[in-house]
Formats: C-alpha cells, structure tokens, sequence
C-alpha cells in the first residue's frame, strides 16, 4: 500500500512540475539573455511597477468585492433549496459568456455612447454617461459580473454539506441573524475564501476586459510585448510581479485555512442549513434579484443587438462547429484537472 502510494504521488509530482512549473521555468530562463540595461527593466523599476500593481490589484479587488456582494446571497438562497437544477444553471449563464462580451454588452448599454445614456438624454435632458464604466472600477465590477458563480457555487456546496445541529444548538440563544453571521457564515468560510481567491486570480490574470477598455494592467502589458514588440524577455520580466502577487495569494489563503476543512466526516449527517431566514421574500429578493438581473441583461442586449432571432439561429448554426470543439475542450480539460487534483491532493493529506 505504501509503494502504491509513493508511485501515486511520485506520478502526481512530475505531472505537476510538467503542468504548472515547466512553463514558467521556460520563460524564466528567457531572463538569462535579458539585458538589466533596456528600457523595459528600467521602465519597471522606475515607475511601471507601481502603476501596473495599483490598476490591476485595483481592478481584481473590485471584481472580488462584486463577487461577494453578487455570490454569497445567491449561493445562500440556493443552498437552502431542495432542487437547483433549473435555477442552477440559469446562473451559470455569466460563466460561460466571454467576459469581452460581458464588457461589451455593459458598455453598450451604460458606456458614453450607451443605449440607456442616449434614452436619458433624449427623453430627460440629463447627461447620465458612466465615466467610471471606462476605469479599474468599471472592469471590475464586469469581471465580477462574470466570475459570481464561482462564490455562489462554492457556497451552495458547502451549505449542502453542513451540520444543522450547530444551528441548532444556536437557537436557544441566538436570533437567525445572528445565527447566519457568527456561525453558518464562519461554517462556509473554507468554501467563501476559495471561491473568492478563484475570483481575485481570474480577475488579475484576465486580459480581455481591460484591453477592451485600455487599461494598463500586467495581463495588457505582458501581451503588447509578447505580440506587438516581440520582446519575451521584456513580457517575463513584466510577468514576475504578477507571479508573485499570485503567488503570496495562495500562500495567504493557505495560512488562513490552516486547520479548516471544507467538511468533516465526524460532525454527523450533512442536512444543510434549517435557518427560515433564507426562505424569506425579502432575503430571495435580496439574493436572487441582482443575480438575475446582472445575468439576463447581457444575454438579453445580445440577442437585440442581433437584430431578430432568425438572426441569433443563423450565427449559431454557422458556429455549431466551433462551440462543439469548445465544449469538448474543456470537458477534457476539467476531467484531466479534477484527476489531478484528487489524485496530488489525496495522496499528500493521506
């Protein structure tokens, strides 16, 4: 059992050193023919990594904040209910919509030259042009627009998972409010700090939206070198920071973590939380209103925008070759991944 074992976990290893760090090794090696005196390293010393850090931590920050506000009551609501299949997937709809049309969809509709705008100036005489749509705000607040499901998803998993008895014990003393925050959140705070980190990295890694509306993040910076100047060398060393801000992410949520499960085996049987709170009407508006509301509108100025369903069939008929390669892409890709991480995760906890 111990050679099984050790050969699991010798093969999950050099898996993960294939997968995750012979990449960045190859580009760091670029680093050995990179002059300390072009202009790209004294750019970065000089100035660019303050402004690449602020704009993109800014921009990652914001998404993770609207994340959380958007995730956590939608995942909260669902959790609490038998069946999610339906509503389930309407909410994955944000995942699975190309943040770049996210972003376009928005800025269409509340941009300087944006549908609503243009209303409002026609019918009221008001300028309501979004000037803040175009900064580090606008674009995160439209990855976190995309990205909510992640939280809600993780939240749902959890919440499934969870030992009423806890609440239970709590209600001789405790109100449901109260309840809700000093022991069913703290509960889910394994699954509400993964999926908020998951949010904070896609944000920060994420080059559509901010090139959509040109900002200078690393994700920018890093492609106008590989592709525009052609300047590896220059995009590694524009890539370092990112790394390492990615990289004490991890290890922050690691030292949080420490000592926390995601579930226990031994807390009983898993009923999910039997708080009345979350059946609520205004708790359901709170949480399912924004949610749905951020969903259905891209979805919604997209199909307008193609002028008539006809239309809509047309280009998805004309793509049903390419969305079938993309469906079986990541099929396999996530399968791969999920065998994986079990196998490399599983055999160092065991």
């Amino acid at each position: 059992m111990d050679s099984l074992k050790a050969l699991i976990l010798g093969l999950s290893l050099a898996l993960f050193a294939l997968i995750a760090l012979a990449p960045p090794g190859m580009l760091l090696l670029n680093l050995f023919s990179f002059s300390p005196e072009s202009s790209t390293w004294k750019w970065l010393l000089e100035k660019g990594v303050g402004v690449l850090t602020l704009d993109s931590l800014n921009m990652a920050l914001v998404a993770t904040v609207t994340g959380l506000v958007l995730g956590l009551p939608l995942g909260l609501a669902l959790g609490s209910r038998e069946k999610v299949i339906f509503s389930g997937l309407i909410f994955f709809l944000p995942l699975a919509v190309p943040p770049y049309l996210t972003a376009t969809c928005w800025m269409g509709l509340l941009g300087r030259g944006g549908v609503l705008p243009h209303l409002a100036h026609e019918w009221l005489g008001m300028d309501a042009r979004s000037s803040w749509l175009g900064g580090t705000i606008g674009a995160g607040v439209i990855l976190g627009f995309s990205y909510f499901p992640v939280l809600a998803y993780m939240v749902i998993s959890g919440i499934r998972g969870l030992d009423s008895h806890f609440e239970e014990a709590a209600m001789f003393a405790l109100s449901e409010g109260s309840i809700l925050r000093k022991i069913t959140i703290p509960l889910l705070f394994p699954q509400i700090a993964t999926g908020l980190l998951l949010i904070f990295l896609l944000a920060l890694t994420n080059y559509a939206v901010p090139s959509l509306l040109g900002l200078r993040t690393f994700t920018v910076k890093i492609y106008t070198y590989f592709s525009v100047f052609q300047d590896i060398g220059g995009a590694v060393v524009l890539s370092l920071p990112l790394l390492v801000i990615c990289f004490v992410s991890v290890l922050v949520l690691h030292r949080i973590m420490n000592g926390r499960v995601f579930f226990s085996l031994q807390m009983g049987q898993a009923r999910g939380s039997i708080l009345r709170l979350l059946h609520t009407r205004w708790f359901k508006i709170l949480a399912y209103g924004p949610a749905f509301l951020v969903t259905c509108t891209p979805i919604l100025f997209l199909i307008f925008e193609t002028g008539s369903l006809f239309n809509l069939k047309i280009a998805i008929g004309q793509a049903g070759g390419s969305i079938l390669t993309s469906f079986l892409l990541a099929f396999f890709a996530s399968f791969l991944i999920a065998i994986f991480a079990f196998l490399l995760g599983y055999t160092l906890e065991r």
